[in-house]
Order: structure tokens, then sequence, then C-alpha cells
């Protein structure tokens, strides 16, 4: 996105300036939509993970493992985490 800039128009030193803003502008808006995308990806995955999870009868016994498996996932890949990130 490019404003139009007469230079007849604007006072002296100013054109740069608000290139200079609409470039700020620009960047702020693609990485703020970036991250909407990103977090409506993570949400329809959430979402679809927890559907298909409540669309199977699920019993006390089923849904204590399926907790379960996901607690051990999630500590699994704390603990990869853990390992690349190194520590002061």
């Amino acid at each position: 996105m490019t404003a139009f800039h007469h230079p007849a128009t604007m006072p002296a030193g100013t054109i740069g300036t608000v290139d200079r803003v609409v470039h700020r502008v620009d960047t702020a808006m693609v990485r703020w939509s970036t991250r909407r995308a990103e977090r409506s990806a993570a949400r329809d995955a959430r979402v679809r993970t927890h559907s298909t999870a409540t669309s199977i009868a699920m019993t006390p016994e089923l849904r204590r493992a399926v907790l379960a498996d996901r607690t051990a996932r999630e500590l699994a890949g704390a603990r990869a985490a853990a390992t690349l990130i190194p520590h002061r």
C-alpha cells in the first residue's frame, strides 16, 4: 500500500517521513493478519480435536485415557523444548 504524495502539496522533508509511517503501518498490518491467521488455525485444530473426541460416546475410562495421553504428549513436548533452549 503506498500513499500518493504530490511534492507541491507537501511541506519540505515530510515525504520521507510519510513514506516511513506508511511502511510501518503496512508491516504492522501484515504482522497482525499473520498472527490472526495462526490463531485461527490453532483454534480450528482445537475445535476439530474437541469435536472428534466428543462425537464418540466416551466412557469415563476412555476419557481418562485420552486425557492421560494428551498430558503425556504435552509433557514430552515441553521436555523436548527444554533441551533445545540453552539455560543461562
